[in-house]
């Protein structure tokens, strides 16, 4: 069973990074814990720009905050 992960707003675009290492598009993943590599319209790419765990089943929405750098998934 996978999660559903999706960017809501704040970054052009996100990248996840599993534990192992593997990076995934947003969509349907794997449960487990993720990094997030955001890429935001001044600031450019930060590598880690928050943490998240997702469940099966679950559903996270990610809104970033360019100013800070940071996301969170919810």
């Amino acid at each position: 069973e996978r999660g559903s992960v999706h960017l809501v707003s704040g970054a052009t675009s996100i990248m996840l990074v599993g534990s192992d290492g593997a990076s995934h598009s947003p969509g349907r993943v794997a449960p487990g814990t993720y990094s997030i590599r955001a890429t935001f319209p001044t600031k450019g790419e930060v590598a880690n720009a928050g943490t998240f765990t997702i469940y099966p089943n679950e559903d996270k929405s990610v809104t970033c905050n360019e100013a800070m750098a940071l996301c969170k998934a919810r």
